[in-house]
């Protein structure tokens, strides 16, 4: 949970790199392309560490890639759109809500 935190906070400090990552990227060259899915494969690896390690299937692993990059960023975009507060819980209940999509399988 400490990575997602520092992950929340990261993308608050620096909103402009959360904007490059959720940009639509059908207009982009293939080099670009990669290098801004590099950006957002730490998530990636560590949902798929863990989930290779508990020995959950495929669709699975991708359901939990899918809830857990929805809480880091949109607990970032509500921070950074000024809807959230990170002093006021916002990174308290994101890592709840990562902790109990873990917990669920």
């Amino acid at each position: 949970m400490a990575v997602c935190e520092a992950y929340v906070r990261f993308l608050c400090g620096n909103p402009e790199y959360q904007t490059v990552i959720l940009m639509n990227d059908r207009v982009f060259s293939p080099e670009l392309r990669a290098e801004k899915t590099k950006l957002s494969g730490m998530s990636k690896e560590l949902v798929d560490e863990y989930c290779r390690s508990v020995g959950m299937p495929d669709g699975v692993r991708n359901r939990k890639l899918l809830a857990v990059r929805a809480c880091l960023y949109g607990t970032a975009a509500l921070v950074n759109s000024g809807e959230a507060d990170l002093d006021d819980g916002a990174i308290e209940m994101m890592t709840v809500a990562v902790g109990r999509e873990f917990d669920s399988d």
